[in-house]
This record gives C-alpha cells, sequence and structure tokens, in this order.
C-alpha cells in the first residue's frame, strides 16, 4: 500500500499556523484573478468569436426558435493562417553579443547562443510558438513556462525546456507584477 505522507514545511514568519497561511494564498489568487478578470472574460469572448460563435445569443436562440438559418461566414481562421505564417517566417532566433568586445566574452556568447539554440531545438519551439502567438492574436492572452528539471536521480545534471500551457487561461498573472514580462 502507497501513501503520500505529509512533507513538513516550514512556515513563513508572518503566520501562525497552517490554516491561516492557507487561507492568505487562496485571498491572494482570489486577488490576482479578480484584477485580471475583464481581459479573461473578453478574452473568452474573442476565443468564442474565432470559433465561430458569432451571432449575440439573444439573437442566435430567437432565430433557433424560429427556426430561421443561423449563417456565420468565419473569415477568422484565414486572417490566423496570414498573421501566423508572416510571423513565423520572421522568426530568427536569438543573437547574444557581450557587451564588452574581446575574444573571450565573444566565445561566451557564442556559446550561450548555442545553448539557447539546443533547449528550443529540443523543445520544439517552432510549434510552441505557434500555438502561443495563436492564443495571443485570438485572446490576447499566451504564456511560455521555462522547466528545469534533474535528467536522473543520481546525477546533478538538469534539462531545461520551454513548454507553453494549452490553455492560455490557464496561468495566473501575479497583479502586483510590473515588468512587462511578467516576472
Amino acid at each position: 500500500m502507497v501513501t503520500n505522507p505529509k512533507i513538513e514545511i516550514a512556515l513563513p514568519e508572518d503566520f501562525d499556523n497552517e490554516g491561516e497561511y492557507l487561507e492568505w494564498v487562496r485571498d491572494t489568487r482570489s486577488e490576482d484573478l479578480n484584477a485580471d478578470q475583464k481581459n479573461r472574460e473578453c478574452g473568452l469572448e474573442d476565443t468564442q468569436f474565432a470559433a465561430g460563435f458569432q451571432w449575440p445569443d439573444e439573437d442566435f436562440q430567437w432565430r433557433t426558435e424560429n427556426q430561421i438559418p443561423v449563417l456565420t461566414f468565419n473569415r477568422v481562421p484565414s486572417l490566423l493562417r496570414h498573421r501566423l505564417a508572416a510571423r513565423s517566417r520572421s522568426s530568427v532566433g536569438p543573437r547574444i553579443t557581450p557587451k564588452s568586445v574581446g575574444g573571450k566574452f565573444d566565445t561566451v556568447a557564442r556559446l550561450r547562443e548555442g545553448l539557447i539554440r539546443t533547449i528550443e531545438q529540443q523543445s520544439d519551439i517552432a510549434t510552441l510558438d505557434a500555438r502561443v502567438s495563436q492564443n495571443q492574436l485570438i485572446s490576447g492572452i499566451g504564456n511560455y513556462s521555462v522547466n528545469v528539471e534533474f535528467t536522473d536521480s543520481d546525477v546533478f545534471d538538469q534539462d531545461i525546456t520551454i513548454s507553453a500551457p494549452i490553455d492560455p487561461f490557464a496561468v495566473i498573472w501575479d497583479k502586483l507584477s510590473v515588468d512587462p514580462t511578467g516576472r
């Protein structure tokens, strides 16, 4: 029989007990969601429009009840393909230049550029970028994630990969974040 033992983690100093800390976490998450609620609602509405649901609900219902055709000529997918194709053609990858000119600094810059290209290649960045770009074009929301994981349990080597959630609304942004990248 396998059980999941409770792992003891030290509470932050500001909290007296676990319940108080969990309540703070839930409140903070709720505040972060509420701060971005209007953007999420508009993004969801835009996503439904792009999927072909382009009639207002009351008009759609009235036409359906009266057996009147509800035609939709959805031009969004062709416009999306056009913009995504233009973006994929302009993708050139990373270009790292050192702050100081010199042989040692140029070598380090080339090494780091090669590492980034390898990470992108192993993560299939072209597919991820297409998905994130499509989400950005449709709903205005797109997210990447950088993952660092140990390669094996008995060594300290780590793999760095880039991923993206399938659902752009799965990421909750910190309402106090001021950096454009969200970090």
